[in-house]
């Protein structure tokens, strides 16, 4: 029990150290879960007779446009597969789906968050031939495609009877993102200790790792100059991230 106490300078060191590097790599993990909790995506599972690429256009009120779809590139080996297509933050009041041509299954749709957590689904039967689709028909829980001999823009709508806003998911990735973090701080501490132990066994930096506060006091007060061009260095960036609308569905 002795090695735990806090009177203890070496172990104690141990732990300041440990904490502040699972500290700070928690902040970096924390930014790639946050990028992921918020992103979303509409997920088809399909299969198709022929490579190559298949696009959904979104309509968030000004209609369809290749400025506002996403492609995948789409194998021929009549194997089903699932496509991510990524979706804006924005509200969202029906989609278009472009195939790649000739035989197409579609068993599912589904809209996914950045984990992969299914969030909702689309039923199938609410989708419509559009433009040089020669057969279209739903068996057995599949929607079956033949698109036209030599066609440059199959089409398929989809409706939806509300408008899709995302943001509604946002409070069901609070659970997972938590979860994901915690798991994450937890092993990065523990690395980071067994790490600072073994620098500190071996005698690499133990002046350090035996007395970080007594060291950063040391250097700030011999570095101040170069302290003080990081620190504004971080408040503009601190600046920026929070002026800037970065993954905040904002145009």
């Amino acid at each position: 029990m002795k090695l735990f106490l806090p009177h203890n300078r070496k172990i104690s060191g141990l732990f300041l150290c440990a904490l502040v590097l699972a500290l700070i790599v928690s902040a970096i993990h924390a930014r790639l879960l946050y990028r992921d909790a918020s992103s979303y995506s509409i997920q088809i599972s399909m299969r198709s007779s022929i490579s190559g690429r298949a696009q959904l256009f979104y309509n968030t009120g000004e209609g369809f446009s290749g400025d506002e779809s996403f492609s995948s590139n789409v194998d021929g080996d009549f194997q089903f597969h699932n496509h991510d297509f990524a979706l804006p933050c924005k509200t969202i009041y029906s989609f278009r789906f472009d195939p790649p041509g000739g035989f197409a299954s579609i068993q599912r749709i589904s809209i996914v968050n950045g984990f992969g957590k299914f969030l909702s689904s689309i039923d199938l039967d609410t989708l419509r031939s559009e433009h040089q689709i020669k057969a279209f028909n739903l068996k057995n829980k599949t929607l079956n495609i033949i698109v036209e001999e030599d066609a440059n823009d199959p089409q398929i709508f989809i409706p939806l009877n509300t408008p899709l806003k995302l943001d509604t998911f946002l409070h069901l990735t609070v659970i997972p993102f938590t979860g994901r973090l915690l798991g994450g701080f937890i092993l990065f501490f523990l690395t980071a200790l067994f790490l600072t132990w073994m620098l500190r066994r071996r005698g690499i930096q133990i002046d350090f790792i035996d007395h970080p506060v007594e060291k950063s006091c040391n250097w700030i007060r011999n570095n101040k100059l170069f302290l003080g061009v990081i620190l504004c260095i971080f408040a503009y960036r601190f600046f920026f991230v929070l002026t800037y609308p970065l993954d905040t569905c904002s145009d």
